[in-house]
């Protein structure tokens, strides 16, 4: 769309030409309505009657006084266009007021991928009106999606929020910090009041490979890790840490 910016000037001679075309066919008008108006005043002196003479002179008057607009319009419009270059080329603008150049910089996606990863444990919202143990994973599966995180990284970066959700998946009202993230320590210290429930990530694209198989999260991306939490203080709930990835 940008490519298609005039930025040499002749546009404004465009822009004269085409003010010329209806000025032109406004002058046609302006003649045609004028002979009318000249006939209707003959018309009124002829057969004697004021109110066409009266109705005639004024089409003439109002012929005249738009005859006078168009006029200015035309000159104002011609010395518009034909001055509006800079002082370099013979104009009254500063130089700084000439065309500029648009340029356009995009800039590379930090990942060829579009598509986001998900893991999700098999208890993840089992059961989503059940109690605490129809969510908590067996500690295998724990233990496997741990190692899996370890391999994004995910444990030597921070939170930048935190949100939790009931077992039911519906908003809490209670808020956990993001500093919980990294104030827990490495999950191989947990007790067993901490699980991790689901995470996804967006893979970095490297080599093409956009699966679950590529563990090296896009520069500038976030980690999305959910949490289920069975202590008494947060009365078994979802939290849900956003944790952005640093970029290039």
């Amino acid at each position: 769309m940008l490519e298609n910016i005039d930025t040499s000037g002749s546009g404004l001679g465009h822009i004269n030409m085409i003010a010329g075309w209806m000025m032109g066919t406004a002058a046609v008008l302006l003649v045609i309505g004028g002979v009318l108006a000249a006939l209707r005043w003959a018309s009124g002196k002829v057969i004697a009657n004021s109110e066409n003479s009266a109705a005639g002179f004024r089409g003439i008057y109002l012929c005249l006084a738009a005859a006078l607009v168009l006029g200015s319009l035309g000159g104002a419009i011609q010395w518009t266009s034909s001055s509006a270059a800079t002082a370099s080329d013979g104009g009254v603008l500063v130089n700084e007021a000439g065309p500029g150049h648009v340029n356009v910089h995009l800039e590379e996606p930090a990942s060829q991928c579009l598509n986001t990863v998900t893991v999700s444990g098999d208890w993840h919202r089992a059961g989503s009106f059940g109690g605490q143990d129809a969510h908590i994973p067996p500690e295998q599966e724990h233990e496997w999606m741990v190692a899996e995180l370890d391999r994004l990284g995910a444990f030597d970066l921070a939170a930048s929020e935190a949100s939790t959700r009931t077992l039911g998946w519906l908003w809490h009202h209670s808020s956990a910090p993001a500093s919980g993230w990294q104030d827990a320590g490495h999950p191989s210290t947990w007790d067993d009041t901490g699980y991790i429930s689901r995470y996804s990530w967006r893979p970095d694209g490297g080599g093409g490979d956009c699966t679950r198989s590529n563990t090296n999260p896009a520069p500038g991306s976030e980690i999305e890790v959910i949490v289920l939490d069975t202590s008494p203080s947060m009365s078994a709930l979802y939290i849900i840490y956003t944790i952005p990835v640093p970029g290039d």
